[in-house]
């Protein structure tokens, strides 16, 4: 969840990241636009086109049928997921903030394939156990408030089936997880939180995982148990 610039210094030479989105990451128009309207309100935050051509291209391989998304946003990583979904496929997606629903209901209503997409409004706290007899689900987005990540864990790790997915972005923390001294816009209370987080997801005995040098750390975990 954060805007597309080179905010997170040095983490990765821009011009390796132009490349890489110009020959692998293309945005289609529906993307694009829905990036535009986020900039245009003032909410520039969605998944960079490498971490959405990532989301889809794991979608693609591993043929998820059951997906929860917390953090809709504008829904750019909506409809990269969306595009790779097979026709028995569903994508639950949570929005809490009444700015940006709008936004992501915009996306949504252009989108050719709009009956395999729940859009879920509310926080994710209060939308989930809502959602739990639609499980147990194959692959799981988070995207959203960092205080909340260990609390969407805990009920991912619930509600995930055995070899599910677990994903998460923007888990380097703008570098606050591996530097000496923290950003100025990160507590330490949060820092502790995403410290947890990918600690628990890099245990070998429960996950598969591994944390992809993204320009802001996507995490990717397969659930063992």
């Amino acid at each position: 969840m954060k805007e597309m610039s080179n905010n997170t210094k040095n983490m990765i030479n821009p011009q390796a990241l132009h490349y890489l989105r110009t020959l692998f990451a293309k945005e289609d128009t529906l993307v694009k636009e829905a990036r535009e309207r986020s900039v245009n309100e003032d909410f520039p935050i969605g998944v960079p086109p490498e971490v959405g051509k990532t989301l889809h291209l794991l979608i693609a391989l591993t043929n998820p049928q059951k997906i929860i998304e917390i953090g809709t946003h504008a829904g750019c990583s909506m409809i990269w997921m969306a595009r790779a979904l097979s026709k028995e496929a569903h994508l639950y997606t949570i929005e809490r903030s009444p700015d940006r629903l709008p936004l992501a209901k915009k996306t949504l209503s252009e989108f050719d394939r709009q009956d395999q997409i729940t859009l879920c409004e509310g926080f994710a706290r209060d939308v989930l156990p809502t959602l739990e007899d639609k499980g147990p689900f194959d692959l799981i987005f988070i995207d959203a408030d960092k205080p909340g990540y260990l609390n969407y864990l805990d009920w991912a790790e619930k509600n995930i089936r055995k070899g599910g997915l677990i994903i998460a972005d923007d888990t380097f923390l703008f570098g606050a997880v591996y530097q000496k001294n923290l950003p100025s816009r990160v507590r330490p209370s949060t820092c502790h939180i995403m410290k947890t987080f990918n600690q628990r997801l890099a245990n070998p005995e429960k996950y598969l995982s591994i944390m992809l040098p993204s320009e802001h750390g996507l995490l990717v975990a397969q659930k063992l148990f």
